[in-house]
């Protein structure tokens, strides 16, 4: 997804979390996403 948004002409980044943060639980991918200006 995070290449998708690139060839869009987005500027993407992927960030990888986890549910209860450092406790552990599920993973979470969050794409932020900037338009071209």
């Amino acid at each position: 997804f995070t290449a998708r948004l690139t060839r869009a002409g987005f500027r993407a980044e992927e960030v990888k979390v986890r549910a209860n943060g450092r406790r552990g639980g599920a993973r979470h991918v969050i794409w932020l996403a900037a338009a071209p200006s």
